[in-house]
């Protein structure tokens, strides 16, 4: 169980952003942020430094790639990508556009992220087929692939999971106009049926990995054997796994260092045939991916008690580690290792937006934290604009004397503003708690339970602001000079509420979830 969830130990009315680093579950990077997705047609461009691989280039003219709000998997509303052909059958022109051809007709190429060759990556994507006619024959392909650079980002080969050949052009899965006899004959091609939200699923195994190897589990709901992982295949809410890959997984090259993913409707002559994708992601296989399962119950299932989803990534993955102790009355079950040296920390983008009322944040430093304690961020959440509200230790500000907790805010056309606790020390090598808290229109400070007096810097108190979209912890992003006031020590779990927490609820959060 994890350490902030059962009865009592936690307040769920009013959620609106949590993330338990004590399980491990609650904490699976989606290496693909599709939240950068808005309504429109045009591309959208990579800014991977500051919020992970978010670019989308195209497959296909502007005209045949439409985002629109629409009905998720899940029956609530998202941005869908959108692709049709705007090819007609004869001439493959439109009136009044630029003649085009009927190869590309829509879907992306996402921006490349590095990987650990020696790994398994699992690709996935929500699809639907709307608007066509059902059968082998039906116009246009849909392609989930993928493709392979070196640290150069020269493309390169992987290798076949079931054949062994090698290849550049790397697709797990494509719908043929005829039906492959060792695959599941569904309509549309090998989906889970016209105007049904379907889920592809290809994995991409260590460089080490044999070919042709047998896969214990692969027969799932009798369709025929094979030799991909067991979860690979294609998936339907209803009907589970109700299809093969037509191609299959594959195998990293030992050179392999970055990826993308990318998800096609090609070689359509239908212009009232659509294909709609949603929620692409790419997992690192290691034990905190979602399940299918998971996956196919909601958008980021591993978001626990989250009440919206999101995407988080690490800049330093290799640098930021989980632990579990064997003391279990020490370490509350779990946390992750923040290396202030190294640059640790964690970005993320919130899709919802919301007015930070509370906010409570577990944490332990290596040492402790007075005035004279060199300044550290916690978390900062902003919004596109770069608006932002940043939870401080140490002497991070200007403003405030003797500072030890620091609220500062930065808006965009308005004076920075502080709310600090001063002349207080914050025990090191134990777990501590701040929760902040929207009071008599001002924000609280707590510590361990305790409420603390606070002071203002000279442009008065913090004021509660809606910040949305983005969050950092274990930093502070700044636009001028980018990341900084790296943490060292631990954080073990930060949930944010929409609403003024109760004295009542602040004690219980304290006292339930204390084990320092």
């Amino acid at each position: 169980m994890s350490t902030l969830e059962g009865s009592g130990r936690f307040v769920n009315d009013g959620l609106a952003f949590y993330v338990d680093f004590a399980n491990k579950k609650s904490f699976s990077p989606n290496m693909i942020n599709y939240s950068v997705w808005t309504t429109g047609s045009n591309g959208i461009s990579s800014n991977s430094l500051i919020y992970g691989s978010n670019g989308f280039s195209l497959n296909g003219s502007s005209d045949e790639n439409i985002r629109i709000d629409g009905v998720d998997p899940f029956d609530t509303e998202s941005v869908i990508w959108i692709s049709n052909s705007m090819d007609s059958i004869s001439g493959r022109t439109v009136s009044g556009t630029t003649s085009l051809t009927s190869s590309g007709d829509g879907g992306w190429n996402g921006s490349q992220f590095s990987i650990d060759p020696t790994k398994m990556y699992r690709f996935s994507v929500w699809t639907k087929r709307n608007g066509m006619t059902i059968g082998p024959s039906a116009s246009g392909s849909f392609y989930l692939g993928f493709y392979s650079y070196d640290k150069n980002s020269a493309p390169i080969d992987a290798r076949s999971k079931v054949s062994g050949l090698t290849n550049s052009n790397s697709y797990f899965h494509y719908t043929p106009n005829s039906i492959p006899s060792n695959v599941l004959n569904v309509s549309p091609p090998l989906l889970g049926g016209l105007d049904v939200w379907t889920l592809v699923v290809g994995h991409v195994w260590p460089t080490n990995s044999p070919t042709a190897s047998f896969i214990v589990g692969s027969d799932v709901n009798g369709l025929p054997l094979n030799y991909n992982h067991q979860d690979s295949g294609i998936w339907t809410r209803a009907g589970g796994k109700v299809g093969n890959l037509v191609v299959g997984d594959w195998i990293w090259a030992g050179t392999a260092s970055k990826t993308l993913l990318r998800t096609y409707l090609f070689y359509s002559d239908d212009v009232t045939a659509t294909q709609s994708f949603v929620y692409p992601r790419v997992d690192l296989v290691d034990g905190t991916e979602p399940t299918i399962q998971q996956l196919l119950t909601g958008v980021e299932p591993v978001k626990n008690l989250m009440e919206n989803g999101y995407n988080m990534y690490s800049t330093t993955l290799n640098d930021i580690i989980y632990t579990k102790s064997s003391n279990f009355s020490t370490e509350k079950n779990g946390c992750i290792i923040f290396n202030s040296s190294k640059g640790d920390n964690i970005q993320g983008t919130i899709s919802t937006t919301f007015s930070m009322y509370s906010a409570s944040i577990w944490f332990k430093t290596t040492s402790d934290i007075n005035a004279t304690s060199g300044g550290s961020a916690l978390f900062q959440i902003r919004d596109s604009n770069l608006n932002r509200l940043d939870l401080y230790l140490g002497s991070a500000t200007t403003g405030i004397t003797n500072e030890v907790i620091t609220l500062a805010t930065s808006i965009t056309g308005t004076t920075a503003k502080r709310t600090g606790v001063t002349n207080i020390t914050i025990s090191g090598n134990k777990w501590n708690n701040i929760i902040i808290n929207w009071e008599s229109n001002i924000y609280a400070i707590y510590l361990n339970g305790e409420k603390q007096s606070t002071t203002s810097g000279t442009a008065t108190d913090v004021l509660l602001n809606s910040f949305f979209e983005y969050i950092t912890i274990g930093s502070r992003f700044d636009p001028t000079i980018g990341l900084g006031a790296f943490f060292n020590g631990k954080i073990s779990s930060l949930a944010m509420w929409k609403r003024t927490l109760t004295p009542e609820e602040i004690t219980r959060i304290y006292n339930k979830n204390n084990k320092a």
